[in-house]
């Protein structure tokens, strides 16, 4: 069965990068002399869909980059229809019910993106990659959506960088 999962980065204080809104310098400009992706490319190879939200879509189509998800099922949850295109569709169904159907079909695992999909679907989570790069950021886009259910996580893995980053993976109890 499909895991559904989380990967953000953060500063210790607990606050998000955002490539669309330009707040990547403090992430960018970090010292990474080794050049590490921090789990990343695993990351995204374990993934074949990427469910994310409006906002995080629109904020990669204002970037000047070629789409970064063209080898994976891209779903857009969209609070209107629009037409899909290529391998993104846009969708304004129950994505709590399209995740489960997702799961129930075989291959790789999905990933969850964007902080109104995140805050929505989060009990759907199975699995989050917590990567900390140590800075204080002071940002107003936290690390995770208020108003959570309470749940309990288990630590399966942390890998400590030698720039003092650190990536901790937690899966749902």
């Amino acid at each position: 069965m499909k895991k559904v999962k989380l990967f953000i980065i953060a500063s210790i204080d607990g606050y998000i990068a955002c490539p669309w809104d330009d707040d990547m310098e403090w992430f960018a400009e970090f010292p990474n002399p080794s050049k590490n992706d921090y789990g990343y490319k695993d990351f995204f190879a374990s993934a074949d869909t990427v469910i994310m939200d409006e906002l995080v879509y629109n904020g990669i189509m204002c970037l000047d980059v070629i789409w970064p998800y063209k080898d994976k099922e891209t779903i857009v949850v969209s609070s209107f229809a629009r037409e899909s295109k290529e391998n993104i569709r846009f969708t304004t169904d129950d994505a709590a019910a399209t995740i489960t159907q997702l799961k129930q079909q075989g291959g790789k695992d999905i990933w969850l993106m964007g902080g109104d999909v995140i805050a929505s679907l989060f009990d759907l989570v199975d699995e989050m990659q917590l990567v900390y790069i140590p800075v204080i950021h002071g940002n107003n886009k936290p690390l995770l959506p208020e108003k959570l259910k309470p749940s309990q996580w288990l630590l399966t893995e942390n890998k400590a960088y030698d720039n003092g980053v650190i990536r901790l993976t937690y899966e749902r109890k």
